[in-house]
C-alpha cells in the first residue's frame, strides 16, 4: 500500500490529495509502531509524514489559495 501511495505522489507531484493520503498513511504507520513499543521503526516514517503534509498544503495553496487550504 505504501508503494502505491508513493507512486501517486511521483506520478502527480502537484496533487494535494495524493500527498495528504501519503502523509496520513505514514502517520498511521508511525502510530502503529509507537503503540507497539518500536519507536526506532516509527522514526523512519516521521520525515515522510511531515514532508507529505507540507507538499499537500503547498499543492492546495497553489490551486485554491492558502486561506482555503488551511481551513
Amino acid at each position: 500500500i505504501l508503494t502505491a501511495f508513493r507512486s501517486a505522489t511521483q506520478c502527480a507531484p502537484c496533487w494535494a490529495k495524493a500527498w495528504h493520503t501519503w502523509a496520513l498513511f505514514n502517520t498511521a504507520v508511525m502510530s502503529h509502531y509507537t503503540l507497539r513499543g518500536s519507536p526506532a521503526k516509527a522514526g523512519h516514517y516521521v520525515v515522510a509524514a511531515v514532508t507529505g503534509y507540507f507538499h499537500s498544503i503547498a499543492c492546495a495553496a497553489a490551486s485554491k489559495g492558502v486561506d482555503d487550504s488551511l481551513q
